[in-house]
């Protein structure tokens, strides 16, 4: 005989939750890895319950190892997004099965699983790190497709959990209701993690799936090189920047740039990074801001969003972010203060 409460009420939701999310995101293959990811979820709430409704608990306790694995998956799910995961990253869950057997010593699995969790955590905001700075100096759109949500969901999620952590080893001395109290809102934490993680990766998966997925760096002695050796490639890039306006073309990224000069994707990127020290994205968008700035003088009835997108912004996002990190004011700002000093 057993008797539910309510955190096991939120577990069978979670295991509503993850299964909705594979049925969403299984059917891109971009989010296989993902999908993994959730189906690692399901399985752990499956047990949880099992094992509180005292069903399985008898014959042995599963759930504890889950907290060594939820680190690695996070961490394969940004791979996934950022670089092809391979066949060997399956040895990233050798701990977790190696601690299979001694899931009796709960405590001390749990805090193994804990500090594994938070290690596999760095990687994964490292990575997402950069991955970001990569996409700076190859799209000019990188603020919009940056995955900087994504390492803050996991930050937030392994505070949550590492915090959930105090509560287990402060379990003894704790009365009931704060235990479940503090289970069930660890839990809902998680649910609306996976469910912010879901939609985002759902929605923006037409953009994700355009990224390069191997990001290397084939640029050999850096160290050697100065802002002199492509200062005549920077001012034929600028030029022709100036003259046929390229920055017009929403989304326009390295790639692109490169087949419109002829130039090798390396040689525009160190052109703009060593002779003009900015990021490649940064670049573009400059010319982008003063194009709307210009438009500003001479269209003042115009919507900004209008003027945003026929400058090349794709998101208003992304040209609210650029506008005030090149002029240190908002769009709204900069059209007030010329309209309040016309001359």
């Amino acid at each position: 005989m057993f008797e539910a409460n309510v955190v096991n009420l939120i577990q069978a939701f979670s295991i509503g939750i993850a299964t909705l999310s594979i049925a969403i995101l299984s059917t891109h293959k971009l989010y296989r890895t993902v999908s993994a990811f959730f189906a690692m979820v399901m399985l752990s709430a499956i047990f949880n319950l099992l094992e509180e409704l005292n069903i399985t608990r008898s014959i042995h306790l599963v759930t504890p190892v889950f907290v060594l694995g939820f680190g690695p998956m996070l961490y394969l799910v940004v791979k996934s997004l950022t670089k092809q995961v391979n066949k060997y990253d399956i040895l990233h869950f050798v701990p977790m099965l190696l601690l299979l057997p001694f899931t009796q010593y709960t405590q001390t699995v749990i805090l193994i699983g804990t500090v594994w969790r938070v290690i596999y955590a760095g990687f994964a905001v490292y990575r997402i790190y950069q991955f970001n700075a990569t996409l700076d100096n190859s799209r000019s759109d990188a603020h919009e497709v940056a995955l900087r949500w994504l390492g803050w969901l996991i930050v937030i999620m392994t505070i949550t959990n590492a915090a959930d952590l105090v509560r287990l080893n402060l379990q003894p001395m704790l009365p009931v209701f704060w235990n479940i109290f503090g289970q069930g809102l660890v839990a809902v934490i998680n649910i609306t993690i996976l469910l912010v993680l879901t939609t985002k990766l759902n929605a923006e998966h037409k953009i994700l799936k355009t990224l390069p997925l191997q990001q290397t760096d084939d640029t050999p002695n850096k160290t050697h090189e100065s802002a002199e050796d492509y200062q005549a490639i920077f001012k034929s890039i600028d030029q022709q920047m100036r003259d046929k306006q390229w920055f017009l073309q929403a989304r326009l990224s390295l790639s692109d740039l490169s087949q419109l000069t002829g130039l090798q994707p390396r040689d525009v990127s160190r052109a703009i990074n060593l002779s003009h020290q900015l990021s490649f994205n940064d670049y573009i968008n400059s010319f982008r801001v003063e194009h709307v700035k210009e438009a500003m003088r001479t269209s003042s009835t115009k919507p900004l969003l209008t003027l945003a997108h026929e400058a090349g912004f794709s998101a208003k996002s992304s040209f609210n972010y650029s506008f005030k990190k090149q002029t240190g004011m908002t769009p709204s700002e900069y059209r007030n203060s010329l309209r309040s000093n016309p001359n």
